[in-house]
């Protein structure tokens, strides 16, 4: 079966803003649009940072009244992919690093964005992790230690036992 890559997963239109966007408007398009961040862009639409909605957060609850720029807010952006990254690949960043979506980047430029969520509706259309190309072998779990054992991992299940206190 030949491997997955970015580009074949329908990649959701990621939220961007302009840099001197009003926090305030920023945080309407991110409620309106059910995002868990913001991608700030230029006018080439070339790829400048990230805001997080927990930066969004922060900024309010320590009193930000929304009128200062998102750029203000803005991260820098550490981990991209390609369109002709693999699906593996997106999967295994997605998991090494927290993230909830990876920006999609072609030649500097935001054309999509990789969720968590869209992995987890391929896994539901399609069944099996190997199904879309990507080895259990090359994803293991991480299960606190205190909490749960013995893992079991089968080509389509995963169980996990409560620990007897």
């Amino acid at each position: 079966m030949k491997s997955r890559t970015i580009s074949d997963v329908a990649l959701r239109s990621p939220v961007s803003v302009s840099p001197d966007l009003p926090i305030r408007d920023a945080e309407q398009l991110l409620i309106a649009r059910h995002a868990s961040e913001l991608y700030v862009i230029d006018d080439q639409e070339l790829l400048l940072g990230v805001v997080p909605d927990d930066e969004i957060l922060k900024y309010r609850l320590i009193g930000g009244d929304g009128g200062a720029r998102i750029s203000a807010l803005m991260s820098p952006v550490t981990i991209a992919l390609a369109p002709d990254a693999s699906l593996a690949e997106g999967a295994r960043l997605l998991r090494e690093h927290v993230h909830a979506s990876l920006p999609v980047l072609e030649n500097g430029r935001l054309i999509g964005q990789l969720c968590r969520l869209n992995l987890l509706r391929l896994l539901a259309e399609l069944g099996p992790i190997d199904s879309i190309g990507v080895s259990t072998a090359d994803h293991q779990l991480a299960v606190p230690p205190h909490y749960l054992s013995p893992v079991a991992i089968s080509s389509n299940r995963v169980s996990l036992a409560r620990k007897a206190s």
